[in-house]
């Protein structure tokens, strides 16, 4: 991003964190037409009813930010 951000590079990265940038024309879009939409991340884990406590509370934690 700073290599980008100061005009010596390109990046690759998710359009949520280069939006800011994209607005503010400190960096431009390059082949936004290949771009693909993005429905967010997803989290894979067993389907027992007793997850050990750390794994359970990051369960818990990550599907409470997600909307809806």
């Amino acid at each position: 991003m700073e290599a980008a951000l100061a005009g010596v590079g390109i990046v690759y990265l998710f359009e949520d964190g280069l939006r800011p940038h994209l607005d503010s024309g400190a960096l431009q879009a390059l082949l936004e037409d290949g771009w693909q939409p993005f429905s967010g991340p997803f989290l894979y884990y067993p389907g027992r009813r007793r997850l050990p406590a750390p794994s359970r509370a990051f369960v818990d934690f990550v599907k409470a930010q997600v909307p809806g």
